[in-house]
């Protein structure tokens, strides 16, 4: 008998964000592009698993040969499947390497997506759906892009979103929850990204719930149990969560409306929604910013010279039917890899329609 074998996407990229800093909207930035000197060529390949080859191909610029390894999925086969991996046993900020996720899970291939902050305790800055339960939801940066599975195994690259609020069975107040499993980190609004807001945790996060962190006064939590609030706490250490609770995070305005609405014993409601809503969406994972769209390779991004750089990368490219998959990592001579905009040419001259940098 055929068994399903899984190629997995990794959603804790090694990078670092510092602490907050006040967000300086990112203009379009052109990489500094090098002489191309060699088409793509691929040098071998062969099949890992069902539905999965492993290519190697090599390309030139200036000086510099880089290589291109790419895990090439074909969705129309029915024994491989695509899915996010995080932290350990099913708990975001409990980290281990890409090589023990990879075979905790049983996968024949793994790369590195999403960003996260290496100082705190590892959440990534992007969404991560499996199963079609919202393990994290997209935090609120404008122009980054990530890659999302239909229910009819489609893969597409999108921007997501979330919606949500919390209301008080008792008062029939409500208060928008900004999002799922979040630490914090830089939006694209400008401002603290904990700031007012309310936030909520699951057993999904780790297990304890964010708590009190540096630069927020006044911290509320409040533990829910079977949506029952159990517990009120202020500038405290983290919940642990049950398996069947939740914590709900406030501050300033946020907090106000916990303590007013939430004593011990009240009954919440919690509602939220991932868009776009025109998919069925069982699966998605975190990128960074759009390289190729309807099969052109862009050269301009809305990066810092961080991401447009000379970096070694990972990158996830799809086909325009979203039935082929590119898992795809650069590296050159001492690790440099490529600029983004060189990303951008490779990932659109081996087939891609869309395609995202993932780290």
């Amino acid at each position: 008998m055929r068994t399903q074998k899984m190629v997995i996407l990794l959603t804790a990229g090694a990078f670092v964000w510092g602490g907050f800093a006040p967000f300086v909207p990112l203009s379009a930035k052109v990489a500094e592009a090098r002489a191309e000197t060699s088409a793509l060529q691929m040098m071998w390949q062969t099949p890992i698993g069902e539905g999965a080859t492993l290519l190697k191909y090599t390309k030139s610029f200036a000086e510099q040969t880089v290589e291109v390894m790419v895990t090439k999925v074909d969705l129309n086969n029915p024994y491989v499947e695509v899915k996010p991996i995080y932290g350990t046993n099913g708990r975001l900020t409990e980290r281990q390497t890409i090589t023990q996720m990879a075979r905790e899970a049983g996968a024949v291939a793994a790369i590195n997506a999403d960003f996260f902050n290496m100082s705190k305790r590892g959440a990534p800055f992007g969404i991560v759906m499996k199963d079609g339960q919202l393990i994290s939801s997209m935090g609120l940066i404008s122009y980054w892009y990530s890659l999302g599975i239909t229910g009819d195994k489609r893969v597409l690259v999108e921007k997501f979103g979330f919606t949500g609020k919390v209301t008080s069975a008792a008062t029939g107040s409500a208060y928008p929850l900004q999002g799922i499993n979040k630490e914090e980190y830089n939006p694209s609004e400008g401002r603290k990204s904990h700031q007012n807001q309310l936030n909520m945790y699951t057993p999904a996060f780790g297990q304890t719930s964010l708590g009190a962190i540096p630069g927020y006064k006044d911290v509320v939590e409040v533990l829910f149990v079977d949506n029952v609030a159990k517990e009120v706490r202020v500038n405290q250490p983290g919940f642990y969560i049950p398996y069947n609770g939740y914590v709900l995070w406030g501050h300033g305005t946020a907090a106000e409306y916990l303590k007013k609405n939430f004593p011990v014993g009240a009954i919440a409601k919690v509602e939220y929604q991932t868009t776009p809503l025109n998919e069925e969406w069982t699966q998605a994972v975190g990128g960074n910013v759009l390289l190729v769209d309807q099969g052109r390779p862009l050269t301009s991004f809305q990066a810092d010279k961080s991401i447009t750089s000379l970096n070694a990368r990972t990158a996830v490219g799809v086909s325009q039917d979203g039935k082929t998959l590119y898992m795809v990592t650069v590296t050159g001579t001492g690790n440099k890899g490529v600029y983004l905009d060189e990303l951008a040419r490779i990932m659109a001259e081996m087939g891609s329609w869309r395609a995202v940098n993932f780290d």
